[in-house]
C-alpha cells in the first residue's frame, strides 16, 4: 500500500490543483452572474427613472400649451372690451370735452397697467417653461455620463479578469479584485442615492412652483373677473379714491406672492451648482482611473515579454487510455497535436529513471519490514530452538515458510471493461 501511495502521489497533486482550479472557475462564474444582475437591475432602475422624467414632462408641455391658449383668450377679451369702451366714449362725445378727455386717460391708464402686468406674468410663465426645459437636459446628460462610467467600469473589470486569468495566484487576485469592485460598487451607488435625492428635491420643488402658478393663475382669473366689473363700474360713473386703494392692495399682493418665488427659484438654481460640483467630481475620478488602467496596460506591455499567442490551448491529462495501441500508435488519429512529458507505461517511467525521492522511500518501507518481521519472529525462538535442526540455511527457509503461510492474503477478481473492447491477438 505504500508503494502504489508513493507511485500515486504526482497524480493526487493534480486531482488536488484541479480541484482548486474548478473552485475558482465556479467563484468566477457566481461573481459574473451578480454582476450582470446588478447591471440588469440598475438599467431598469434608470428606464423607469427616464420614463416618468419624459411623462412628466409631456405633461408639462401640455399644461404650459392650454395656459398659452387661456392667455391668449384672455388677450381677445381684454381687446373686445377695450373696443366696447371706444364705442362708448364716441356715443357720448355729446358730453364736455374735458370730463370725456379725463375718462379717457383713466381708462387708458387702467388698460395699460393691467396689459403690462399680464404681459409680465406671460414672461415668468415662459422663463419657468425654460428652466423646467433645461432642467430635463441636464437630467439626461446626467444620465449618458452615467451610462458611460458604466462602459468604463465593465472595461476594467474585463481587463482584470483577463490579466488574472495568466496569474499563477488566482485566488488571492481575484479576492482583491472582488473587495476593490465592492468599494467601487458601494462608493457608486452612495452617489447614485445622493443624485437621485436631489433630483427628487428638485422634482419636488418644480410641482410646487406648478401648484404656485395654478394657484396664481386662478388668481388672475379672478382678479380679471374684477377689473371687468370695474371697467363697467367707471363707464356708468366716475372714478373714486377706493378704486386706487384696491390697485394698490392689488400691486402689494402680486409683491408679496413673487418674493418667494424670486427666492425658491434661487434656492433651485444652487441646488443646480451642487450637482454639478458633484457631476465634475465624479468625471474627474473616472479620468484618474482611466489613467491609471492605461498607465498600467502600458506597465505590462513593457515588462510581459512578447509571446506568440498559442492557437491550442494547453491541456493537462492525468490518464489516457488508448484501444489497440500496438496497432495503432498515431497519435494524430485523436487529435492531439503534439505530447510533452514522460509516458508512464506500467512500472516504468518512461525515458526518465526513477527519481532519488521514490527509492529512499522504498528502502525505508524495507527496512521497516525487515525490522517487523524480526520481532515476530523473537517470541517464537524458544519454541523453535528445540525443535529446529543443526543446519542454519534450513531453518531460516522454515521460518521464511512459517511466516508466507501465516500472513493473510485476499483474492482481488479483475474484471475486463467492456467499453476498452478485446485485447489483439
Amino acid at each position: 500500500m505504500a508503494m502504489k501511495r508513493i507511485f500515486n502521489q504526482k497524480g493526487q497533486n493534480k486531482k488536488d490543483d484541479k480541484s482548486e482550479l474548478e473552485k475558482q472557475i465556479l467563484r468566477i462564474n457566481a461573481l459574473e452572474v451578480h454582476v450582470k444582475q446588478l447591471l440588469k437591475f440598475e438599467n431598469q432602475a434608470r428606464s423607469s427613472m427616464f420614463e416618468m422624467s419624459r411623462e412628466k414632462t409631456v405633461r408639462r408641455a401640455n399644461e404650459h400649451d392650454q395656459k398659452l391658449i387661456e392667455l391668449n383668450e384672455r388677450t381677445s377679451k381684454s381687446e373686445q372690451t377695450i373696443r366696447q369702451i371706444t364705442q362708448f366714449i364716441n356715443h357720448n362725445q355729446t358730453a364736455s370735452v374735458e370730463e370725456g378727455r379725463v375718462r379717457e386717460e383713466r381708462l387708458l391708464s387702467l388698460v395699460e397697467e393691467r396689459l403690462t402686468a399680464h404681459i409680465n406674468k406671460e414672461e415668468r410663465m415662459q422663463e419657468t417653461i425654460q428652466k423646467c426645459e433645461s432642467y430635463d437636459r441636464k437630467l439626461e446628460e446626467l444620465n449618458e455620463r452615467l451610462n458611460q462610467f458604466e462602459q468604463t467600469v465593465r472595461e476594467v473589470i474585463l481587463f482584470i479578469h483577463n490579466r488574472y486569468d495568466k496569474a499563477a495566484s488566482v485566488e488571492e487576485r481575484w479576492l482583491d479584485v472582488e473587495e476593490k469592485f465592492e468599494k467601487k460598487l458601494a462608493a457608486h451607488t452612495a452617489k447614485e442615492d445622493m443624485l437621485q435625492k436631489k433630483i427628487s428635491s428638485l422634482e419636488s420643488q418644480i410641482s410646487k412652483l406648478m401648484e404656485q402658478e395654478q394657484h396664481l393663475s386662478n388668481d388672475h382669473l379672478r382678479n380679471e373677473e374684477r377689473d371687468q366689473s370695474d371697467k363697467e363700474e367707471l363707464i356708468v360713473s366716475d372714478s373714486s379714491p377706493d378704486s386706487r386703494s384696491e390697485q394698490r392692495r392689488e400691486a402689494e399682493e402680486m409683491d408679496s406672492i413673487s418674493l418667494p418665488l424670486q427666492m425658491r427659484i434661487l434656492a433651485l438654481e444652487k441646488n443646480y451648482l451642487l450637482v454639478n460640483e458633484v457631476q465634475a467630481g465624479l468625471l474627474k475620478r473616472v479620468d484618474e482611473l482611466i489613467e491609471k488602467w492605461s498607465g498600467a496596460t502600458k506597465e505590462e506591455a513593457e515588462n510581459s515579454p512578447i509571446q506568440q499567442e498559442s492557437v491550442f490551448k494547453t491541456l493537462y491529462i492525468d490518464k489516457l487510455y488508448l484501444d489497440k495501441y500496438e496497432q495503432n500508435n498515431n497519435f494524430e488519429q485523436l487529435g492531439i497535436k503534439s505530447l510533452s512529458g514522460a509516458l508512464n507505461i506500467g512500472a516504468t517511467y518512461g525515458k526518465e529513471a526513477v527519481p532519488k525521492e521514490i527509492t529512499e522511500q522504498v528502502k525505508e518501507d524495507m527496512e521497516k519490514m525487515k525490522v517487523a518481521k524480526e520481532e515476530m519472529e523473537k517470541p517464537q525462538t524458544s519454541t523453535e530452538e528445540q525443535s529446529a535442526p543443526p543446519n542454519d540455511g534450513l531453518s531460516s527457509e522454515w521460518n521464511s515458510k512459517v511466516f508466507e503461510e501465516e500472513a493473510p492474503y485476499t483474492d482481488i477478481v479483475i474484471e475486463d471493461d467492456p467499453s476498452l473492447g478485446e485485447d489483439p491477438v
